[in-house]
């Protein structure tokens, strides 16, 4: 809406709406009745007839302090009718009931606003201007999205209907579902009926993020198990913006980018470090578990289990079911590079190493009965030797280790490139280990020392005199096999290399 006011004491904006200038005293006084009396759905016509009133009022020059006043009156109780629409807008089981009188509270909240500009930054402005009538009206919208959400939060926590298994969890749902349900209601009802002249949607959708951060991070305060820290990230993650930021009535709507972040930085870290903690934990109090189960049938009377005419045993299918299952649940609460998955995979290859250890005690025994169970758990040590390499290469730590390397490289090389890290990992013995590296080196060139480093540094069963051998080996061999050249990628470190290892 253009502004025609310019300025200047004593000058009078052009007003949208006029009363005939020979109207008589009485029925002047019945039309200011008449319009101070209006049914809400009829807001955007006493809206400007006050408008009219004012202009009438402001043009004989100095009005009566009655009629003024009663005008002041009559604006406010407008600004009354139209704030209350909007709040019963929220409160309603239908809001399409209250359509025609929310589309009337916007007009007048709109014509106000226009008129309380056109005498900004002038002289001579009535004692009613500025009505500041959208101020009010947005400091409603935030009351009305913080107590929406508390009543939500509280509803939340005592509603069982809900089937989550603690308070923090149906708190947090509570409030999401609120969020959500405002946020489509203002899609849905409210933004048409407030037409291009103001974006409700937006304005309530930052009004709600501001509200529901400050309820979280009281969520956090009170302190969480890790079971809720789970829940909550993934709610934030996940849930947040794919269930409500990305739902199909809003995400071409809403202005992502506006609405800031829920959690702090400084808060989604401890929530994920307590809750990859946790899952350290649980997984290798688990694989202790269940080695020392696997070693107390070792020396019980039973015998292994018999499939297909050999003898069979599930430790590597549980063993990977379970550190499965708890990476996935880390990758779909932190994301796919999440804190605490290379330390699960770490765990794992920790588990390997024990576990080859006792099988080396089984095999020292030479009776039929470890005989037996040497049979069964030879299949079980191959795959978890193959599925350990795997997950190292995966994560974090396994992507130090040789992915870096490697770039992301094509996927034709990953099955020959995890065979050998899983072989290379599985051996003890140094100079075994050193082969096994010298073989993977010279089928995928691109290894370099900074990764041999990485990889050597997982093998706990080696010394550091070991390490130092199997790096010397390595590079004499690679010299050797290049006549005299050194891959590329083993001389990065050494700028001062003689002409005749130099690189081109």
């Amino acid at each position: 809406m253009e502004d025609n006011a310019e300025g200047g004491a004593g000058r009078r904006p052009e007003f949208p709406g006029r009363l005939p200038k020979n109207v008589g005293p009485r029925e002047r006084a019945g039309r200011e009745e008449r319009t101070s009396a209006r049914s809400d759905d009829e807001l955007e016509t006493t809206g400007r007839m006050l408008a009219a009133r004012e202009e009438e009022l402001l043009s004989g020059g100095r009005p009566g302090e009655e009629r003024a006043e009663r005008l002041r009156r009559d604006l406010e109780v407008l600004k009354l009718r139209a704030l209350t629409a909007v709040r019963r807008s929220f409160a309603c089981d239908d809001p399409d009931d209250l359509a025609d009188q929310l589309s009337g509270a916007a007009a007048a909240v709109r014509l106000q606003e226009e008129l309380d500009r056109r005498w900004a930054g002038g002289g001579g402005a009535p004692p009613w201007r500025p009505l500041k009538c959208l101020a009010s009206h947005n400091a409603l919208l935030a009351d009305v999205a913080e107590s929406r959400l508390e009543e939500a939060a509280r509803d939340g926590e005592r509603d069982g209907a809900l089937r989550l298994s603690t308070p923090v969890k149906r708190r947090v749902c509570g409030m999401g579902e609120r969020v959500k349900a405002d946020l489509l209601r203002c899609a849905r009802v409210l933004q048409p009926c407030y037409g291009p002249h103001l974006d409700v949607l937006n304005i309530y959708a930052a009004l709600c993020v501001r509200s529901l951060s400050a309820q979280l991070s009281g969520v956090i305060r009170g302190g969480l198990e890790a079971d809720d820290c789970a829940y909550l990230l993934f709610w934030v993650n996940t849930f947040y913006p794919q269930e409500i930021l990305q739902h199909e009535e809003l995400r071409d709507k809403l202005k992502t980018a506006c609405l800031g972040a829920l959690l702090r930085r400084d808060e989604v870290r401890r929530l994920e470090e307590r809750y990859a903690s946790s899952q350290e934990e649980r997984v290798s109090l688990w694989l202790l578990r269940v080695l020392r189960r696997e070693e107390e049938k070792w020396s019980g009377a039973g015998m292994p289990e018999v499939l297909d005419d050999d003898y069979f045993c599930p430790l590597a299918v549980d063993v990977i079911q379970v550190i499965d299952g708890s990476l996935a649940d880390l990758r779909c609460v932190l994301g796919d590079d999440g804190a605490g998955c290379h330390e699960v995979a770490a765990h794992l290859e920790r588990f390997l190493f024990r576990y080859q250890k006792a099988l080396g005690k089984l095999a020292r025994r030479k009776d039929e009965r470890a005989s037996a169970w040497m049979k069964a758990h030879s299949a079980c040590e191959e795959q978890l030797s193959e599925y350990v390499g795997s997950q190292l290469v995966a994560t974090q730590r396994g992507r130090r280790s040789c992915a870096r390397a490697q770039g992301c490289g094509d996927g034709s090389r990953s099955a020959p490139m995890l065979r050998h890290l899983a072989n290379a990992l599985r051996l003890h013995r140094p100079e075994a280990v050193r082969q096994e590296i010298v073989a993977f080196a010279g089928k995928f060139p691109g290894f370099s020392e900074a990764a041999l480093s990485a990889l050597l540094a997982l093998k706990s069963d080696i010394s550091a005199a070991d390490v130092s051998s199997i790096k010397r080996g390595v590079e004499e061999e690679l010299a050797s096999a290049n006549r005299g050249r050194a891959p590329l990628a083993w001389l990065k470190r050494n700028k001062s290399a003689s002409p005749g290892t130099e690189a081109t």
